[in-house]
C-alpha cells in the first residue's frame, strides 16, 4: 500500500475532513475538526501520511501518521494512528520509517530529533517507540483530559530510505 504524503496546509478541505473523521473514530485522542481546520490554514510544516485501502469498491484511510517539522532538525510526532484491522502488519513502522525520510528530505538533515508525548499507559506504543531508538526523558504529569501523565520520548534518527 502506497503511503500518501502531503503538508496539511495543502490539503484540500475534503480530505482534511476525512483524515479528521478517520482520527475520531479510531484515536482515544483525536483532534476536533476544528482544530484540524485551523491547523490547516496556520503557517505550520504539518505533514499528513496515510494510507488507503479499497473497502467495499471505495478508497478507506486505514493508517495516519501527523507530525510537525521545525527548524534546524527537529520533527515533533504527534500521532501515528491505524484502523485496528490493519494493526500487525507493520503499517506503523512503514509510516514512521516514511516520517523519518519526509523529515531528513524536507529538513536537509539526515539526522533528525524526533520527539513525542505517548500516554503514560500505553504500553504497545511505548515499546514500539522504544523498538524505533527512542528514549523517555520525563513525565508530564496530568497531560491528559482524563487526568493520565504522558511520557516524553526522543530520539535522533538515521532515516534512510523507507
Amino acid at each position: 500500500m502506497k503511503i500518501q504524503f502531503e503538508y496539511l496546509a495543502k490539503l484540500d478541505e475534503q480530505m482534511v475532513d476525512k483524515l479528521s473523521d478517520f482520527e475520531s473514530d479510531h484515536f482515544k485522542w483525536s483532534w476536533s475538526k476544528k482544530v484540524w481546520k485551523e491547523l490547516a490554514s496556520s503557517s505550520r510544516n504539518i505533514v499528513c501520511l496515510w494510507q488507503e485501502s479499497l473497502e467495499n469498491n471505495k478508497k478507506e484511510i486505514i493508517s495516519l501518521c501527523v507530525f510537525e517539522l521545525s527548524s534546524p532538525d527537529f520533527c515533533h510526532l504527534y500521532k501515528i494512528v491505524v484502523d485496528e484491522k490493519f494493526r500487525r502488519r507493520k503499517l506503523a513502522l512503514a509510516l514512521f520509517k516514511q516520517m523519518c525520510h519526509v523529515a531528513s528530505v524536507e529538513l536537509g538533515f539526515s539526522k533528525p530529533h524526533i520527539y513525542l508525548e505517548v500516554e503514560e499507559n500505553n504500553d504497545g506504543a511505548i515499546g514500539f517507540y522504544q523498538k524505533m531508538g527512542l528514549k523517555q526523558i520525563h513525565i508530564k504529569k496530568r497531560f491528559y483530559q482524563n487526568g493520565n501523565s504522558a511520557v516524553i520520548m526522543q530520539g535522533v534518527q538515521d532515516c534512510d530510505k523507507p
